[in-house]
């Protein structure tokens, strides 16, 4: 008689979480960074393109490539970083395991988001931040802060969104990977089920 998976949440830690769950939130953030860094450069630049006097084909070109080389060094880094993200949220969210209310994970989340966003500026201005000075320096150098101030909280709350979905059974549990296999609970399973044993 096979019992299904049962969930880490439990009325004590209603927002408990799985190495998995968090590793998944781990990824979902550094893929929502990646979607909002090309979306928000974009923006950036067609926010300060207005000042120019028409359509130039080469402009756009630079800008394709200026995107496309800030997603590659921006995802490598943030990838590099993960890890390090991950000793931060592992503890905060250990904490939070037993604090059923959305929004007080969010906003944690948020803060964690806005103090890497805040690292990366302070880094990016050193002693000359000239660059913040234009309204395009300022919308382009800054994008990536903004990225990740969205992306962090935005990537928790789609992972814990999907977990206690399925805890609802609104979604099927994951087949994913197994631990050890129980041969004496799977040979009792197989005799209940008046089948014969594993062996």
């Amino acid at each position: 008689m096979t019992t299904p998976e049962s969930s880490v949440r439990t009325p004590e830690h209603p927002m408990a979480f799985t190495r998995d769950e968090l590793l998944a939130g781990a990824l979902t953030t550094w893929v929502l960074f990646l979607a909002l860094l090309p979306a928000g450069l974009l923006v950036a630049a067609i926010v300060t393109i207005p000042g120019s006097s028409g359509f130039d084909l080469a402009a756009v070109g630079s800008l394709v490539g200026m995107v496309l080389v800030v997603m590659v060094v921006a995802g490598i880094v943030a990838l590099l970083l993960l890890p390090f993200a991950l000793l931060v949220v592992w503890p905060l969210a250990s904490v939070l395991r037993r604090v059923r209310p959305i929004a007080i994970h969010l906003l944690c989340y948020t803060l964690i988001g806005a103090g890497l966003g805040y690292a990366y500026l302070a880094t990016l201005g050193g002693p000359d931040a000239s660059w913040f000075l234009s309204p395009a320096g300022a919308l382009t150098f800054g994008m990536p802060a903004i990225a990740v101030t969205l992306a962090v909280p935005l990537g928790w709350w789609l992972t814990a969104r999907r977990a206690l979905r399925r805890d609802a059974g609104l979604l099927p549990r994951r087949r994913g990977r197994r631990g050890p296999i129980d041969h004496d609970a799977a040979t009792e399973d197989a005799l209940a089920d008046g089948a014969s044993p594993i062996r």
